[in-house]
């Protein structure tokens, strides 16, 4: 179990989320009044589970649970252990939202639901910059999250992720059609890998969806 605490949720990123490509001075106010209400809403919480790795087999207590896709098993390439983790924002955030757009206070809640992607993403790292610690202390390096979903990693694969991840004890469940409950949650795999093995590919690289909004910047400096 890990528990992320959010101080703040970056208004940078919430904008983009949001579709705004740039500040709007006559939003400002708007923006911070719902940046302030996100964090009393957003109750965090994440859960992750480390399990040895041998491509593409992740170890079990009994047996292996065997990863299908070339884009994922190249991403962990190298790894001799894998972090199977799981964040969500709560249900709070979802039913404020929701709410909103019943009582069609839309710009609001546009706004407030990109608070709440932000909310996660950041909780999301928060929790493998926690991984990534532990890692270090084992001499292994965590390279970054993937998730069901990117690049060939069939999002079918969710159940079995929320599964390895324990993210029934936070609260996370899945539809029929593969989609999260609460829906500002994230599943995700990471590869930890001896130091001397850090080649790291972002999962965004291995995505073909290059107009996707949610897209990360990511810049990664080797140590």
């Amino acid at each position: 179990m890990y528990n992320p605490v959010l101080h703040k949720i970056e208004k940078k990123q919430v904008l983009q989320y949001a579709g705004m490509t740039s500040e709007n001075s006559s939003l400002d106010a708007s923006v911070s009044e719902v940046l302030r209400e996100a964090l009393v809403y957003v109750q965090p919480k994440g859960s992750f589970v480390l399990y040895d790795y041998n491509a593409p087999n992740i170890g079990l207590k009994e047996g292996v649970y065997a990863l299908t896709g070339d884009s994922v098993i190249k991403h962990l390439n190298g790894a001799v252990k894998v972090a199977v983790l799981a964040v969500t924002a709560g249900m709070d955030i979802q039913e404020r939202i929701e709410q909103l757009f019943a009582t069609g206070s839309y710009a609001k809640a546009v706004l407030l639901d990109a608070a709440a992607t932000a909310a996660v993403e950041q909780s999301a790292d928060s929790l493998c910059a926690f991984i990534a610690d532990k890692a270090a202390k084992e001499g292994l390096f965590a390279g970054l999250r993937f998730s069901p979903g990117y690049g060939d990693w069939d999002l079918k694969n969710q159940g079995d992720i929320l599964a390895l991840s324990d993210a029934a004890s936070i609260g996370i469940e899945m539809t029929p059609s593969f989609m999260l409950v609460p829906r500002k949650s994230i599943t995700a795999i990471v590869g930890l890998k001896p130091f001397e093995e850090k080649s790291i590919m972002a999962g965004c690289d291995s995505c073909k969806q290059d107009d996707c909004g949610y897209r990360r910047i990511i810049n990664v400096k080797n140590v």
